[in-house]
């Protein structure tokens, strides 16, 4: 992009041009921008977040008190579900570069999360009402402990499907 650091223009313009086209077309775009000294407050233009959907600030996590990596703390987003909070962590053996806030589920949740999208089991039952509806319908609820998480990431996944996800 060019013209001045402080000039709304130049992020309209690149948005006009470019990046309406790959947003119109299921293209993702990521910009990547410096605050500045002052992390408080952004630096340049006020227009440069008008046209972006999720904003992350990072911050680097180095000292002796934090676990090493970086932390990205989200200041904006157009969208429901998503994290406040992402840190990726390193390690050397083997490399590797994991996130330490994100949700991971068992194949044995992920399965019973989908059986209970067949039986079209409401998205605020409970654990308790789920037993009671599988058992209605002659299905074996199997082990509470992954009807819990199935219940938990059905509700967590529940944002996404404005996405298709």
């Amino acid at each position: 992009m060019r013209g001045e650091e402080n000039s709304n223009d130049t992020y309209r313009n690149f948005y006009a041009h470019t990046g309406r086209l790959l947003k119109a077309n299921d293209i993702s775009l990521a910009r990547l921008d410096h605050t500045g000294h002052d992390s408080t407050k952004s630096r340049g233009a006020s227009a440069k977040a008008d046209d972006v959907d999720l904003v992350y600030g990072l911050e680097r996590r180095a000292d002796k008190a934090e676990s090493p990596g970086y932390k990205f703390t989200r200041t904006h987003a157009r969208m429901g579900g998503i994290p406040e909070h992402l840190e990726l962590a390193f390690t050397d053996d083997p490399i590797t570069i994991r996130t330490t806030a994100a949700r991971t589920w068992s194949e044995q949740s992920i399965r019973k999360a989908r059986e209970l999208d067949e039986l079209d089991v409401p998205l605020g039952a409970s654990v308790r009402e789920v037993i009671k509806m599988m058992r209605e319908k002659g299905i074996t609820p199997g082990k509470t402990t992954h009807l819990a998480e199935a219940v938990k990431l059905r509700k967590d996944r529940a944002p996404l499907r404005e996405f298709g996800l």
